[in-house]
């Protein structure tokens, strides 16, 4: 399903205005979906009396009239409600067309409210020549009403589709998927701000994922056992979240493994999000991706305890804007050697630029192919008790007009520099000169950053130029 088809899923959510009600999907009174609901709650009224009138050593009158006014309508003394079984089936029907789903799901709620329409006619003829005293004829007739009402509700396994199959033919509030599922089609059947609860297991991907409205994919409560996502092949992204309205996304306790890129935030194949993404990223490993592990072309991403490591690339990359926060986080081993060989093209931890901005809490940025953190353009980076060391580059580089702070972190045992600032006087072996010298904010101190003369030194020094030295002191 492309990504237009699944926006006009969304379309569907707000013309039906539905809301969420303990696990199940809910509307307004002039909604589609409300009347569903309505038809299931009476169809099921109507079971009850039925079975109760059976039941009864009398086959009760009162069950009796309850079951005949469910049926065939008449005042209600509560509601005024006089519609029938029959009147609502008829009104769902009527309405199918107009939403807006793709096809198949069009196809599946008319089979199942067709057979419900049906088997509503078949009741209420029934009920209509119900006899008036008790007798056999009397039961027969209730248990042919019975038999039509359980084939209406749904779940007979030699009946036509029900009002059970027309239910779940629509979005709805929660969803629960195994990895032998369909998870996109699982994804576009989920509600606005619902959950997609995940089983145990890998679910092994023949095309990427993509999430374009607020929800939360999780493992399934008390879940034992790990959840992963991967691709079949290294070609597609893992999972892109980008909708055409404002969104909020949680991922939990999952692993991404393979794929070009783990997760892209705010971009679908090469087309940023015009809509703002709010997305939280909590307890995820995101491994062994063939570019980088995380995307962010805009929008906001919180990473709580995330790991991403063993990709081509980058571990994180800001191209243009976006803001991610990190609290304790692990960017490691990320970059290669094939990407270090193009010569025109960097890797390592962390890349952002443009006008996009970062801030590390209590981070590990380690053993990466090249720098820890590289900020170039406008970007801004804020780091605070957080780690960066074994990079084979520096552990940051900054470029152009990048604003740093830097507060109570250690970087050490880097390759290059501890941290560098692109100006001539810090040109490292084999570099084309800056074309213009770093001209950016920094601020900060507290830090450990060892030079060329101490343990765990840095291998091409501390801090250049030492201009930026105060980095290392006190604040």
């Amino acid at each position: 399903m492309s990504w237009s088809d699944k926006s006009r899923l969304v379309a569907l959510i707000a013309a039906l205005a539905i809301s969420v009600s303990a696990g199940v999907a809910s509307a307004s009174e002039d909604g589609f979906l409300p009347e569903l609901l309505e038809l299931r709650e009476r169809a099921e009224l109507a079971l009850y009396f039925t079975k109760a009138a059976l039941l009864a050593p009398e086959t009760g009158g009162a069950y009796i009239d309850g079951l005949l006014q469910q049926v065939l309508g008449g005042a209600d003394a509560t509601s005024g409600d006089t519609d029938t079984i029959v009147d609502r089936a008829q009104r769902l029907l009527a309405a199918v067309d107009a939403l807006p789903v793709d096809a198949p799901i069009r196809a599946e709620i008319t089979a199942a409210l067709e057979s419900v329409h049906a088997y509503a006619e078949l009741l209420a003829e029934e009920a209509e020549a119900l006899p008036a005293t008790a007798g056999t004829a009397r039961i027969e007739s209730l248990r042919r009403m019975h038999a039509y009402l359980s084939a209406a509700h749904g779940g007979v396994p030699f009946a036509l589709p029900g009002l059970a199959d027309a239910m779940a033919a629509l979005p709805n509030a929660e969803r629960m998927a195994a990895p032998s599922a369909d998870l996109q089609k699982e994804i576009d059947l989920l509600l606005p701000g619902g959950t997609l609860f995940l089983e145990a297991g890998t679910y092994v991907l023949s095309a990427g994922l993509v999430i374009d409205k607020s929800m939360i994919l999780r493992p399934a409560p008390d879940v034992e056992g790990a959840v992963i996502l991967t691709m079949s092949d290294g070609t597609a992204t893992i999972l892109s979240i980008a909708s055409t309205a404002p969104a909020r996304v949680e991922l939990h306790q999952l692993t991404c493994r393979g794929g070009a890129v783990g997760v892209a935030i705010g971009e679908v194949e090469g087309i940023v999000s015009p809509a703002p993404i709010e997305v939280l990223v909590n307890a995820v490993s995101i491994l062994d991706c063939r570019s980088t592990g995380i995307r962010l072309a805009s929008g906001n991403v919180d990473l709580i305890d995330c790991t991403v490591s063993g990709c081509g690339e980058y571990g994180l990359l800001v191209p243009w804007a976006g803001r991610a926060r990190l609290i304790d986080c692990t960017i490691a081993s990320n970059g290669s050697d094939e990407i270090a060989a193009l010569g025109h093209r960097t890797s390592g931890g962390i890349d952002i630029a443009g006008g996009g901005a970062i801030e590390l809490r209590s981070c590990h940025i380690a053993d990466n192919l090249g720098a820890g953190l590289r900020a170039a353009d406008q970007a801004t980076a804020t780091l605070s008790s957080t780690a960066v060391r074994g990079n084979t580059h520096d552990g940051i580089l900054a470029l152009d007009a990048a604003s740093l702070h830097l507060e109570a972190c250690t970087i050490d045992r880097n390759g290059g520099f501890g941290v560098r600032f692109a100006t001539m006087a810090c040109v490292m072996e084999g570099e084309p000169v800056p074309p213009d010298p770093f001209s950016g904010d920094v601020t900060g101190g507290g830090n450990v950053i060892p030079d060329d003369s101490t343990a765990n030194a840095n291998g091409a020094g501390g801090i250049c130029p030492a201009a930026y030295d105060f980095l290392a002191g006190d604040d």
